[in-house]
């Protein structure tokens, strides 16, 4: 992949799928992960990131990523779940994104009070995690009514430090803990023990893939999950059009197995 991709990309040229998340005690959406999608990269969204970041494109490749999934999104119609974002630490330290916060707030008017952003986590970043700068600036949005969510949790440079001092709303646990959950009494007792740690930050369990694994989850109590066991990334005109009824069907499936 070219650096030139870069400079030609415009957001005609960025397609959005969105992931539900489902809260394990109701079953209902209570969100969707937004994830970008461009025939530019064709499958290599992480790749097309790392060469904005090595050519000093990330802020703008971020920021159009942030728009484009929030133009696409229908808060007039899905009224009450929330719209998880992807965003790099660097891209909130940036001078320019309290002006383009304002702007989305402006333009967006629906959107406020329903985007949870999720710090992206990045070895290539792990040192703004220690950040005074950063701190100040997930606080602030936490007091303008943004909710947080801290990814992959587990995988990346976050640890239960880092959970404990940004007090995210959500704590989004990387998919190796669901892989084999079920047959794994380590990962159960681990998932346990961040349940009972940290009682007000609800915990998304990623990549769920098999029933038992799914059912291991419920038992642990974790707040929601998501994967494609649940729900394949998708158009949000599929989902409106198809997956609400799959969703009906699937929840008998669960509580019947």
């Amino acid at each position: 992949m070219d650096a030139h991709v870069l400079k030609e990309l415009t957001y005609e040229d960025l397609q959005f799928v969105y992931q539900p998340i489902y809260a394990l005690n109701s079953w209902e959406t209570l969100g969707f992960e937004a994830l970008l999608r461009t025939a530019f990269a064709k499958g290599q969204i992480e790749e097309l990131f790392s060469l904005a970041r090595r050519h000093n494109y990330l802020y703008k490749l971020d920021t159009m990523a942030i728009e484009g999934a929030i133009k696409s999104f229908p808060f007039e119609v899905l009224k009450s779940e929330d719209l998880f974002i992807n965003v790099f630490p660097s891209t909130l330290l940036h001078p320019h994104f309290q002006l383009f916060l304002t702007y989305l707030l402006n333009t967006y008017k629906n959107a406020k009070h329903r985007i949870v952003w999720e710090l992206n986590e990045t070895l290539h970043e792990k040192i703004l995690w220690e950040s005074p700068a950063l701190f100040a600036r997930v606080m602030s949005l936490k007091e303008a009514g943004f909710k947080i969510a801290i990814d992959d949790f587990g995988a990346g440079a976050a640890a239960m430090r880092q959970v404990s001092m940004y007090e995210p709303h959500y704590m989004k646990l990387d998919r190796s803990y669901a892989e084999g959950l079920a047959d794994c009494k380590q990962k159960k007792d681990l998932i346990d023990l961040l349940v009972n740690y940290y009682p007000h930050t609800n915990l998304i369990l990623e990549g769920v893939e098999r029933d038992k694994d799914l059912a291991a989850a419920i038992s642990l109590n974790l707040h929601a999950a998501q994967g494609y066991l649940l729900d394949m990334p998708q158009s949000i005109s599929s989902y409106l059009t198809y997956n609400k009824y799959r969703g009906l069907f699937r929840r008998e499936r669960l509580l019947n197995s």
